[in-house]
């Protein structure tokens, strides 16, 4: 069968997405289904604070060693050359490039500013 995407078993991709603040999400390609769908489970992230701002910024990188949730059959979006899979309305998940991706929390930083709260 031929497939129309070069996604592998084992591929790791990338979501990031937020209103306010930048969520970060990463998911391993665990099977191939059919020809153009994928079955994707959530894996964890290590997880680096910056070191000027603390908790509410830093950088993350998938963990393949630590998966978690469902299973979701999703399919392959192979327009513009490059995959990517649509996890939700909101996010979509593209080949993870090997790199750090930067978060944010900038919806608690604006209520910690404001209250005066002091960051431990």
């Amino acid at each position: 069968m031929e497939r129309n995407h070069s996604v592998r078993v084992g591929d790791i991709f990338c979501a990031t997405w937020g209103y306010d603040q930048t969520n970060v999400d990463y998911f391993v390609v665990v099977r191939l289904a059919g020809r153009t769908m994928v079955e994707v489970q959530q894996i964890a992230a290590v997880v680096r604070n910056d070191p000027v701002s603390g908790w509410i910024a830093g950088t993350s990188v998938p963990d393949p060693d630590r998966p978690f949730g469902d299973l979701m059959r999703r399919k392959v979006n192979t327009e513009g050359g490059n995959p990517g899979i649509r996890i939700y309305s909101f996010k979509y998940a593209f080949p993870w490039d090997g790199k750090e991706r930067s978060w944010t929390r900038t919806a608690e930083w604006r209520r910690i500013r404001k209250t005066g709260n002091r960051i431990l």
